[in-house]
């Protein structure tokens, strides 16, 4: 056999393996649909991020304004404003989801223009609830400084919310609902996105 079909067939043998092989794990997850676009998209999640903060939005450059920070009963009203406005189906991210988005966030930043310009770091409101079954141990400090106790424990779990801290993806289930922090919304990408 001739050198040349030989790297032929090697050729099309790699293009044939590279189309079953998954997406690189050095590709990066998150995307700008375009420059201008108000929206950074999570392709391999199925994910649209709003690119600004609740309180700010995007002038086509960076977000303008300051970012509203709300308890999380304001928080979830949000988005529903921003989905009755947009006929999209803007929510409040679940825990996971914004977690993943702290972990991506530095690769996020680096891509040009930013991804998230003069975006809130520190914690973020998320959709899920916290659940606390187990035993409690009353000389854990979390707890002390909660005043969760075994009699309580149930009764205190739904004044409690889970909180994301970005960057870095960090959970906190013991942030009080009446706290206010900034949101960052999200929707399912749909088929036709």
């Amino acid at each position: 056999m001739r050198a040349i079909d030989l790297l032929r067939r090697c050729f099309a043998a790699g293009l044939l393996l590279a189309s079953w092989l998954p997406a690189s794990a050095a590709e990066p997850a998150l995307h700008l649909a375009t420059p201008q676009s108000d929206e950074v998209l999570d392709l391999r999640a199925g994910l649209a991020w709003a690119r600004c903060a609740e309180g700010q939005h995007w002038d086509g450059r960076a977000c303008a304004g300051a970012a509203t920070r709300m308890d999380h009963g304001h928080a979830l009203a949000a988005a529903r404003v921003r989905s009755q406005a947009s006929g999209q189906a803007w929510r409040l991210p679940r825990a996971a989801e914004l977690r993943q988005l702290g972990r991506q966030w530095a690769a996020a930043q680096a891509l040009s223009p930013r991804a998230f310009p003069a975006s809130p770091e520190g914690w973020h409101w998320s959709s899920s609830t916290t659940v606390n079954t187990g035993a409690v141990n009353q000389y854990d400090y979390g707890n002390i400084r909660s005043g969760v106790t075994e009699q309580n424990v149930a009764r205190l779990s739904f004044l409690h919310g889970l909180a994301v801290q970005l960057p870095g993806g960090e959970v906190d289930s013991g942030v009080l609902k009446r706290e206010r922090l900034p949101v960052r919304l999200v929707r399912t990408l749909a088929p036709s996105d």
